[in-house]
């Protein structure tokens, strides 16, 4: 078992409510008709090992996890490549969670990264039609 509680009767949410794409994808989330815990990255905090925890379950590195075309993030590191190891980026992650790249969505024990926000209906309605079956 993780360290973040995945449920069949639940939803989570990573997301942050400073930006549009973050409130938006929340807003989707709660047509769902499972409830929702929300981990807002701009009042809460998730561990280095709860980043870990996300990373893998995205089958994702800790780096892409962060938007380095962020404004805070070029104004911390400035504009040329980033080479850190992964110790570096949980760290870079813990002090600045509103460099999450996407809101990251968690259904039952599967991990979705949203660009879209919308597309959350996709995999709420996915896991609908699975239990419809």
């Amino acid at each position: 078992m993780g360290l973040i509680a995945t449920s069949n009767n639940h939803i989570i949410l990573i997301y942050n409510s400073q930006n549009s794409t973050g409130n938006q994808a929340r807003a989707y989330a709660t047509t769902s008709e499972k409830s929702i815990f929300t981990i807002d990255t701009a009042k809460d905090t998730l561990t280095a090992t709860q980043w870990v925890e996300v990373a893998e379950g995205l089958q994702t590195t800790i780096s892409q996890l962060i938007d380095t075309k962020h404004p805070n993030f070029i104004q911390l590191f400035g504009n040329d490549e980033v080479k850190f190891d992964d110790s570096e980026w949980l760290k870079v992650l813990e002090k600045n969670p509103q460099l999450v790249s996407e809101p990251i969505l968690i259904v039952e024990s599967k991990y979705y990264k949203i660009a879209n926000p919308s597309s959350i209906t996709n995999y709420l309605d996915a896991n609908n039609s699975e239990k419809d079956l």
